[in-house]
């Protein structure tokens, strides 16, 4: 069976392809503020996912962890552009997805 043509199906997969696209320019966004920062001060200032999306919802361990810390690590290294890039794609996929039409 193929996609839906309803109104609803259709509008599904266009919020969807909305929250992809939100995803893309955010991360690039993320991205170029490093490139930015790294061309006019020659350093590289890491934005891990982590502290960066802590920071946006207040989540306390992302930003000091006190159990998990090798997980913290691992998760930390993500660059958020990266991230924020991979989070719209997989949920802008699963809402375009959703159309069971």
């Amino acid at each position: 069976m193929g996609k839906s043509d309803a109104p609803a199906g259709r509008t599904m997969r266009f919020f969807g392809l909305i929250v992809m696209a939100a995803g893309l320019l955010w991360g690039a966004a993320l991205l170029g503020m490093q490139v930015i920062g790294y061309l006019s001060t020659g350093t590289w200032e890491p934005l891990g996912l982590l502290w960066y999306v802590g920071g946006l919802i207040g989540w306390d361990w992302a930003q000091d962890p006190k159990s998990w810390i090798g997980l913290h690590s691992l998760l930390d290294k993500i660059n958020a552009g990266f991230g924020v890039v991979t989070i719209g794609v997989l949920c802008g996929s699963m809402i375009s997805a959703n159309d069971k039409g």
